[in-house]
């Protein structure tokens, strides 16, 4: 899958990201080994994400694995927008406060696009996540402002036309 979504990203030209010179360095991939412990076997577990920068927002796009038996195979493509590092904290502190460990699945806030896809669908997901920035970023044209003043009787009030022969 790794290949598969570096393959996606090289379709773009590599934007300066600074130490970075491959699509790979800027993906970010987490534990691929299967989980072993049954508690770890309900939720989902992040495997790759990779932060997208434009001209107006920071985007991070996370691909999920849907753990449990009844979910084999099923993963979770997410598109977030503009997350603030102080933002994330304080919303991990909660979880952790309120669910007693460190949650480290993704919550809804800023969610711009998420999906469900089989391991073989991964270049229409991550295509939709694409659309789904591109109309995030899309903005109506601005008004026509004018300058100076508006030209006043451009044009003799009065008429003088010649009598007819």
């Amino acid at each position: 899958m790794k290949e598969r979504i570096l393959d996606w990203l090289r379709q773009f030209r590599l934007p300066d990201y600074p130490g970075v010179s491959t699509w790979e360095e800027c993906l970010r991939v987490f534990d691929d080994q299967p989980a072993t412990d049954e508690s770890d076997q309900v939720g989902v577990r992040l495997r790759y994400a990779v932060r997208l920068f434009t001209s107006a927002n920071k985007y991070l796009i996370s691909i999920m694995e849907c753990l449990g038996d009844d979910a084999q195979g099923v993963y979770i493509i997410c598109v977030h927008a503009n997350w603030k590092e102080d933002e994330q904290k304080l919303q991990q502190m909660v979880r952790e406060r309120y669910a007693g460990s460190p949650g480290g699945a993704l919550t809804a806030i800023n969610t711009v696009w998420v999906q469900n896809f089989r391991e073989n669908d991964i270049e229409d997901a991550l295509g939709s996540c694409a659309v789904a920035i591109l109309g995030n970023e899309l903005k109506g044209e601005p008004p026509v402002e004018h300058s100076g003043q508006p030209l006043k009787n451009l044009f003799p009030v009065t008429t003088s036309f010649p009598e007819r022969e």
